[in-house]
């Protein structure tokens, strides 16, 4: 919470004689106020950057080389080390700004030398090294922008070089699983999770693209990102992994809905026995960490990651029915559970579910006019009896009874 916010409730409690003047000013201890005024020398130092990086760049074909190098590597020292005396002697802030800028120009630099000495890259090696300079720069100031710098440079890298060069790098991949994986294992912050989260997922992404394995490996990856949640310790944020999991796993369920029923796509599945051990292994591991932990609600989650492509018929409706049983899933546990996340998880899946049953089942019988029609009517009511539902059993957690 913001310190004025805190120090405006605050008051109230005293004045309402529920906490001291000293438990007050304790409280108010732990709650800082932030002095914002460096966010002006910060943008401040930016632009300079930006505009001294404009100004080279409109004039570069006139340079020569060899003041090319230099410019580079004094522009490169020099933010650096202006970044690295603010930060230890003045203002964090303001340093961690010159300190981006400084690596900003390292992998401009990167660049600019490959253009200036006609060097042909046939990876996205630039980025990979690039990567260690921000890392280091990371390890050095513990700077949270530096960290989502890295994670940004690692996985912008990798998908340049999947699309520029079909080529999957395998030190951006392997920086990324070990390097920033170690990061978020030590830190334990949320948004650093959901960060690899989804990072981890793009990675996957290319790796598929560029290795030419079939779509559905993808869910073996997922899986193996919500494994992590089972393998790591429960004061590890670790909802994060099964967020982004269950949310790319569903959306590529919805795409599922429409794509298995054409003959073309169909031809192009062809089964690797190795997809299924991997899948077995992992979703053996899932049900067994489960059961053990008492957690054997959550199995309900797994429908999402069934490979129903493998069955020989129906399988646009066997999809839709694994969404169906995740977001039911989801729903009754959150009602048995007391848990409102849950449920509104559930209500959001099960919305969703149907508008995709609709779309799938009436499009092509319907005119199209009364198709929208039916389909809000029938969205609307789903949703006011689901949030009816909801807020009547919010309403009896208030009063400690359960539904």
């Amino acid at each position: 919470m913001k310190h004025d916010q805190i120090q405006k409730e605050a008051k109230k409690w005293v004045k309402e004689g529920i906490i001291s003047s000293e438990q007050y000013t304790a409280i108010l201890s732990r709650y800082p106020k932030h002095d914002h005024r460096f966010l002006l020398m910060a943008f401040g130092g930016l632009f300079v950057g930006l505009g001294f990086l404009t100004f080279i760049a409109s004039n570069w074909s006139d340079l020569t080389n060899a003041i090319k190098m230099v410019i580079i590597l004094v522009a490169m020292i020099g933010f650096y080390g202006v970044g690295e005396r603010i930060y230890r002697k003045h203002s964090r802030g303001i340093g961690a700004t010159f300190l981006v800028v400084g690596v900003l120009t390292f992998g401009a630099g990167i660049i600019l030398t490959g253009q200036m000495y006609h060097y042909m890259a046939y990876s996205a090696t630039a980025f990979f090294i690039w990567s260690l300079a921000v890392i280091a720069v990371f390890i050095l100031s513990q700077e949270a922008v530096m960290l989502v710098l890295a994670f940004g440079i690692i996985t912008v890298g990798q998908i340049y070089g999947g699309f520029t060069y079909h080529d999957f790098h395998l030190g951006l991949g392997l920086l990324f699983l070990i390097g920033l994986g170690y990061f978020t294992y030590k830190h334990q912050r949320e948004w650093i999770s959901t960060l690899y989260g989804i990072g981890f997922f793009l990675q996957s992404l290319v790796l598929v693209l560029t290795s030419d394995l079939s779509y559905y490996w993808l869910f073996a990856f997922l899986l193996l990102l919500y494994s992590l949640s089972e393998i790591v310790s429960k004061d590890f944020p670790v909802q994060a992994f099964k967020r982004i999991a269950l949310a790319l796993a569903f959306l590529i369920g919805i795409i599922q809905v429409f794509t298995l029923q054409s003959g073309w796509v169909l031809q192009d599945i062809q089964l690797e026995v190795s997809f299924l051990l991997v899948l077995i292994v992992i979703g053996g591991w899932v049900i067994y960490r489960k059961i053990t932990t008492h957690s054997s609600v959550e199995l309900v989650d797994l429908a999402l990651f069934v490979p129903v492509f493998l069955l020989p018929d129906l399988k646009s409706a066997l999809v839709l029915i694994m969404l169906y049983i995740f977001s039911l899933g989801r729903l009754l546990t959150g009602y048995k559970d007391g848990d409102a996340e849950m449920i509104n998880i559930g209500t959001i899946a099960f919305l969703v579910s149907t508008l995709v049953a609709y779309f799938q089942l009436a499009w092509d019988f319907l005119d199209k006019s009364l198709f929208f029609f039916i389909g809000g009517v029938l969205l609307f009511t789903l949703g006011y009896l689901l949030e009816r539902r909801r807020r009547a059993f919010c309403r009896a957690e208030e009063r400690g009874d359960r539904l």
